[in-house]
Order: structure tokens, then C-alpha cells, then sequence
């Protein structure tokens, strides 16, 4: 089995098409996770594992570099936010611990700015063969409050 150690979701390009500046929020959905049918491969056990050992990181990525780095906002699992300056590492939680966490005010975009939201996630090396197949999903809701 081809195993990837680490992997970026394509960038989401958030923008204030408006004149005024205002603060954003980023809303994490609740997390579905779908089994692998039963029978569909040799470990599948039609439990949805994924959510539970895959490891995920998102970031606002305020320079536009496309990697973590300076003036960037981190985004933790517990609903939190860190910046790069203080801490050099993305912070890597389960995708499951994202589940219906809020950050309200994460960053301010200026009237016709924009900014970017990245994902990073990875699968542990350790992980057990019972997550073939399986499926994690969540929406994100963006919020821009008039300043």
C-alpha cells in the first residue's frame, strides 16, 4: 500500500469583494466519517476509522507564500489560534477533534483583499489497515463581519 506521510488540500482563496474592511470567522461543520463496505477490501471493516487517525492542520495563510511562515495564524483543534512566530511547527490534531469548533475574528481583510485557508493532513505510518477505504468529510463556513 502506497502510503503518503503528508499532503496540502488545494488552497481556498477567501476574498472581500467589498469597499469595507471587516473580520473573518472560520466554521468547522461536524465530521463524517464513512466506513469502507464490508467485503470491499480485506480490511475493511465498514467502521469509519479516518477521522479518528488521520491528522490534519489548517492555517490562514496570510503572506501568500503557500507554506506556514511568518504573520501566518494556525488554527488548533481545541478552537484555538498561534502564530508562526510562536510556534515554527504546524500543530497537528485528529481531523475528528475539528468537529464544530468556531474561530471567531481569526484575521481582518481589508475592502478588496483576500487571503488563503490551507489544510494539511497526514496518516500516520503506524495507522492500522482497517482505514482502507474509509472516508472523513466536513464543510467550513466563512463568515466576514463589517469592522
Amino acid at each position: 500500500a502506497r502510503v503518503f506521510p503528508l499532503r496540502y488540500f488545494r488552497p481556498a482563496t477567501l476574498a472581500n469583494a467589498g469597499t469595507i474592511g471587516g473580520t473573518l470567522d472560520v466554521v468547522f461543520s461536524a465530521i463524517t466519517n464513512t466506513g469502507a463496505t464490508v467485503g470491499s477490501s480485506y480490511f475493511a471493516d465498514g467502521v469509519g476509522n479516518l477521522g479518528g487517525v488521520a491528522q490534519m492542520a489548517a492555517y490562514m495563510d496570510v503572506d501568500g507564500s503557500n507554506t506556514w511562515s511568518s504573520g501566518d495564524i494556525g488554527l488548533k483543534s481545541d478552537g484555538s489560534t498561534y502564530t508562526f512566530g510562536a510556534n515554527p511547527a504546524l500543530n497537528y490534531a485528529g481531523i475528528d477533534a475539528y468537529a464544530g469548533k468556531t474561530y471567531a475574528s481569526v484575521s481582518t481583510l481589508a475592502g478588496g483583499a483576500s487571503t488563503k485557508l490551507i489544510v494539511a493532513w497526514n496518516v500516520p505510518t503506524a495507522a492500522g489497515n482497517n482505514i482502507q477505504g474509509d472516508a472523513v468529510s466536513f464543510n467550513l463556513t466563512f463568515n466576514l463581519n463589517q469592522a
